[in-house]
């Protein structure tokens, strides 16, 4: 399989030497990626390779009908009908006037070739009949835009009209406090949708939200872009006392004062305080002040009531250029962590996508700073200034196919004045980074692990090389028949290889037991491995 790798290669020699008695981890049956050190205990002569997925030249959705706009774009969600095998995409169209944006729905049989259905489910003197329109609002007077659609299907919902659950940002722009928050819909077939009694169900956030449901915590996370504010205050005016220098606003509205003071009427958010909860508040400023986006997170049991509200990203970091920032980030569980596609915005102007990682959804670190996990095209291609992201992959087979909105300009350009289109790129199963070694050999010594399956399972590609694994001890020393010695080496390009030492692979005598894995990996790349209880998957 064709990999196309990122330009930066980072060298990592030997770390801690083997620490004895320890902990064991307990990973289960999950694989092990190398985003960071958590089961490496050393690791020499090898090099950490962060991996692009490969981009279609061409758009998979472009513009089609004049409900579309300039064109069809996610933000928006991709998912694939476990049973039927039918995809299923929801998009953003920026139509202009009241409402601006839609959503769109369509269905497709290979992911490539999409169908829009006559839907017909909603009401608009601009829409004729047999568009795909499925949702323009919450309906309320003035306020009918559909900002940022987040589809969650869920199969164990008791309630069939509430089987998908859409999140989205409604707002009323061009009023006074130009406000409404996230709205939350249900239907029981992705196509007709009733809104909320409860809306708006959140008006922390600004007109950029992500949501995922997270099957390990059974919540449901939310991020989003909110603004970071910092300016010198004169007067302050909240329910929670003084601002300060720096504060955080989902929106506000700016009315100038007489020496060039300037004053912000809005929502603030202090997330210092226990409770993060979103105010009324207005700020005076000595002078216009500066501010950026930020990315934000929160988290619910129930679509309805949000917590734990926290800051996740605030770009630039050490090392980047002042006028980076971000643009919100979609988040996805994988495998035992989260990972995120962070819209990078560059001098607010083009935007593209960097991979972002973290254990608990808190703490988060970007996976390859300043290298573009999905980049911007050359030229005038179709992609050539804004990348955006949809809210996660759909897995394919062995690959993990990663939808994007397109846009042929940056974001000051206006919509109409630009095309806007529906990309696709393709990444091998657990593709995301993998332990690489050249014409001498490398190897990686893990921390002491439980090993809890029957069998030994690696992702990897040693086209011209070979991988090798061995099993220790907990102190560092090779199980009789399970050393470099024993074990038949990999050749060629596997997802899911199972690892044999003499011609077998069962672990069954090793299971609940303490033990070290080795590689030893040669003009090769490891992505991931994996204990299974069951045949390969």
């Amino acid at each position: 399989m064709r990999l196309a790798i990122a330009c930066c290669l980072v060298w990592i020699f030997g770390s801690a030497a083997l620490s004895g008695a320890a902990e064991p981890l307990k990973l289960g049956t999950t694989r092990q990626l190398f985003f960071d050190d958590r089961v490496v205990d050393s690791m020499q002569g090898l090099k950490r390779v962060w991996h692009q997925p490969e981009k279609f030249p061409t758009p998979v959705l472009a513009r089609e009908r004049s409900w579309e706009g300039q064109g069809p774009y996610v933000y928006g969600t991709a998912l694939r009908d476990s049973s039927s095998g039918l995809f299923k995409l929801w998009y953003n169209c920026y139509a202009g006037g009241r409402p601006d944006y839609y959503v769109c729905y369509a269905t497709s049989r290979d992911g490539l070739r999409w169908d829009r259905p006559a839907c017909d489910t909603v009401r608009d003197p601009r829409l004729p009949a047999g568009n795909n329109v499925v949702m323009l609002g919450s309906g309320l007077t003035d306020y009918r835009q559909c900002l940022s659609p987040s589809v969650l299907f869920r199969p164990d919902e008791p309630d069939p009209a509430r089987r998908y659950a859409m999140l989205y940002w409604d707002i009323n722009a061009g009023r006074s406090v130009r406000f409404f928050g996230m709205c939350l819909a249900y239907s029981p077939d992705g196509m007709h949708w009733t809104n909320a009694p409860e809306n708006p169900v959140f008006d922390g956030a600004s007109d950029v939200t992500d949501a995922c449901y997270d099957p390990v915590g059974r919540r449901y996370l939310l991020h989003y872009k909110i603004w970071r504010v910092e300016g010198d205050v004169v007067a302050s005016k909240t329910p929670r006392g003084t601002v300060g220098k720096v504060s955080y606003w989902p929106t506000w509205d700016t009315i100038p004062l007489d020496g060039g003071k300037v004053r912000f009427q809005g929502r603030l958010v202090d997330y210092t305080a226990d409770d993060t909860s979103p105010v009324t508040a207005e700020v005076d400023f000595a002078r216009e002040p500066a501010y950026r986006r930020v990315v934000a997170r929160a988290e619910s049991k129930d679509l309805i009531h949000w917590t734990n509200a926290r800051l996740v990203f605030e770009l630039p970091e050490k090392g980047d250029p002042n006028g980076w920032s971000t643009y919100g980030m979609s988040v996805f569980p994988y495998e035992g962590r989260y990972l995120g596609l962070l819209r990078v915005f560059h001098d607010d102007r083009e935007i593209d996508l960097e991979l972002a990682h973290s254990p608990d959804d808190r703490s988060w670190q970007r996976s390859n700073p300043g290298k573009p996990f999905i980049p911007r095209g050359p030229g005038n291609s179709f992609d050539a200034g804004m990348v955006f992201s949809s809210i996660a992959p759909v897995t394919v087979g062995d690959e993990l196919w990663f939808y994007y909105g397109a846009f042929t300009g940056h974001h000051g350009v206006a919509n109409e004045q630009q095309s806007i289109a529906i990309g696709l790129a393709k990444l091998r199963r657990d593709g995301f980074v993998s332990l690489t070694a050249g014409d001498d050999a490398g190897e990686f010594v893990s921390v002491p692990i439980r090993c809890e399956g029957n069998r030994l399972v690696i992702n990897a590609v040693a086209n011209r090389g070979s991988v090798i694994a061995e099993i220790r001890d907990e102190k560092g020393a090779p199980l009789p028949g399970f050393a470099f010695a024993d074990c038949d080496e990999f050749h060629g390009d596997a997802v899911s290889h199972t690892v044999a030492w003499h011609g077998k692979s069962d672990l069954s005598r090793l299971q609940r037991q303490t033990i070290r894995l080795a590689f030893r990996i040669q003009r090769a790349g490891l992505f991931a491995f994996q204990f299974g209880s069951a045949p390969a998957r």
